[in-house]
Order: C-alpha cells, then sequence, then structure tokens
C-alpha cells in the first residue's frame, strides 16, 4: 500500500486541566504522524473535542483526565509562545458559542485545512488550538492558528484562508472575517 506522505510532520497535543503546575507542565503529546495514512489512524482514534472538552455543564473526562485543549503543531514545534518557533509570531483567535455538531466538524476543517496545506501561505503556519472557554449553560470555544512570524499582510491572508476554508460545506452557522481577532505572542 502507498502512503501519502505529508510535506511536514505533525503532532498532536492534549492540554489537561490541572489546578497545579505551568502550563507547559500540563502539554501531553499524543502522537507524531508524516503520512495521511497515520493521521487518520490516530485522528480516528481521538475523541472529537464535544467529546471531550469541558461542555459548560459537566467536567467530561475519559480515561482518567479531563482535557482543556487540543492541539496539532508542526513536529518540533510545542503549543506555546516560549518555543523559538512562535515568540516572535501571533495567533488568528476566533472565540464563539457553538454546539457539539458545528465544533467537531469547524475543528476538523481547520486541521484539515493546515494540514492539506490548503490555508495559505502555510509556511507561516506553526499549529492550531481548539479551547474551551465554558462556564455554566454556555457552549463557547476558541479556535487558534498559531503564525511563525507578525507580518500582518501574511496573516490577513492566511485568516481569509482559514474562515474559507472553515466555513467549506457549512450548513448553518458561518465564520465572517471579524470574528477572528490577531493577537501577537509577546512574552
Amino acid at each position: 500500500m502507498t502512503e501519502h506522505k505529508l510535506d511536514s510532520a505533525w503532532s498532536i497535543w492534549e492540554q489537561r486541566e490541572s489546578s497545579k503546575g505551568n502550563y507547559g507542565d500540563n502539554l501531553h503529546r499524543l502522537c507524531t504522524f508524516s503520512t495521511v495514512e497515520e493521521f487518520w489512524g490516530y485522528w480516528n482514534n481521538i475523541p472529537n473535542p464535544s467529546q471531550a472538552l469541558n461542555d459548560g455543564i459537566s467536567k467530561k473526562k475519559f480515561t482518567d483526565r479531563s482535557v482543556q485543549s487540543f492541539a496539532v503543531f508542526k513536529e518540533g514545534i510545542r503549543p506555546e509562545w516560549e518555543d523559538s518557533a512562535n515568540m516572535n509570531g501571533g495567533e488568528w483567535q476566533i472565540s464563539i458559542k457553538l454546539q457539539a455538531g458545528p465544533l467537531d466538524d469547524f475543528w476538523d476543517k481547520l486541521v484539515l485545512g493546515m494540514l492539506g496545506e490548503t490555508i495559505d501561505p502555510a509556511n507561516e503556519i506553526t499549529g492550531a488550538r481548539i479551547v474551551h472557554k465554558n462556564k455554566k449553560d454556555s457552549h463557547s470555544y476558541r479556535f487558534e492558528l498559531w503564525l511563525r512570524s507578525r507580518d500582518r499582510n501574511l496573516a490577513d491572508e492566511i485568516r481569509n484562508n482559514m474562515i474559507a476554508c472553515m466555513n467549506d460545506g457549512a450548513q448553518a452557522q458561518k465564520l465572517v472575517k471579524s470574528d477572528a481577532a490577531y493577537k501577537e505572542h509577546r512574552h
């Protein structure tokens, strides 16, 4: 069987909820892949965000842990501002209230668009995260697309491509440019 190589190797991370330790201590790499087949083998066995992230009503647990976020980053880059690939960059953030179906759909499209390099310019992208921001009876989540540099022209092009990718085939809720806010990584 022929394997289909991706242009970059990627890692899937989870950030576990914890009241102790710093952000980096709660990050755990789940897997690394470099082919389409490896990706689907892992992706189909990791819970969707709606299955694992806090829904504002109860803290969901799968196996022995609660998860605050999932991330997919290029191999060798940690989902932290302090990583050398991220420290001079920024990120697009989309904070939105969503139910389970659109949440999982938008996350899948963001990740697939990033891996398939349809969100251009792809060499500027270091990774993506989905974070729950839920409170009682509020299903609020933040999608993040992290960039290598702070070049606003490139960042705006990426935002437009990201929104188009995430909206592709959307039936009900659609994103618009004003849903995305740019944030520079500063220490």
